[in-house]
């Protein structure tokens, strides 16, 4: 649920985002945060993963598909679904792996945070993700890969659609010339106007309360990446 602060100074040069920031509490992709990562098994490849894998590799040296632009044969038919099956499965296992490897990092990351910076699970000052994972850039070096693992936040900001502050008109919320102000029609749908929107905001701040009502709450997301060595490194 999103916090109003209805005592919110709004800064005269803030634009839109800033001002949606500063209505609500930035959120994680967290709802309700388990105490603690698990433990994750150990990353296998099924037999079904294992031949995919396979018949993939053997299938991108072999399957010959038309190089010009031309209808295709049904023998080059059934191998483009051939191809296309079999990568599918491979895409599936590998995703699989790599999600694993994120997880047993990431515990690792933890435990480092834990143990050197004192850091708790379900303190306010570390946010964790939907599998307990702190949200903090971290990073370990490989030396016999000559790579970096990270752990690196992606965010997404706050924001307000117009299909929301249509709604907060028709129940009288806002008045239509407000919509109007935040909107703009490009296009049907209209769309948010984010400079006339930020003004609105600006010229009524009676409104910020109201508004933040309709606003989705930002979230930031742990995202595992090999990185190569540092520039100097």
């Amino acid at each position: 649920m999103t916090t109003a602060v209805p005592a919110v100074q709004i800064p005269a040069d803030a634009d839109l985002e800033k001002i949606l920031r500063l209505l609500t509490k930035q959120k994680t992709t967290a709802k309700d945060p388990v105490a603690v990562a698990e433990a994750t098994k150990a990353v296998e490849v099924t037999e079904k993963a294992r031949e995919a894998l396979v018949t993939l590799y053997e299938l991108l040296g072999t399957v010959e598909l038309p190089v010009d632009r031309r209808e295709m044969t049904p023998e080059e038919l059934e191998a483009a679904a051939d191809l296309k099956e079999t990568a599918n499965q491979a895409t599936q296992a590998v995703a699989k792996s790599i999600e694993e490897v994120r997880n047993v990092v990431f515990n690792h990351f933890d435990l480092w945070l834990e143990a050197e910076e004192g850091a708790k699970p379900g303190e306010a000052s570390y946010e964790q993700d939907d599998d307990g994972h702190y949200l903090v850039k971290q990073e370990v070096f490989v030396p016999s890969r000559n790579v970096r693992l990270t752990r690196e936040l992606a965010e997404n900001a706050p924001k307000v659609v117009a299909k929301d502050l249509k709604t907060l008109s028709e129940a009288g919320k806002i008045t239509r010339a407000d919509y109007y102000r935040a909107t703009k029609r490009p296009e049907v749908p209209r769309v948010v106007d984010p400079e006339g929107f930020a003004q609105l905001l600006k010229d009524k701040p009676e409104l910020l309360e109201v508004i933040s009502g309709a606003i989705t709450p930002g979230t930031v997301t742990g995202k595992f990446w090999v990185r190569p060595p540092k520039k100097g490194k």
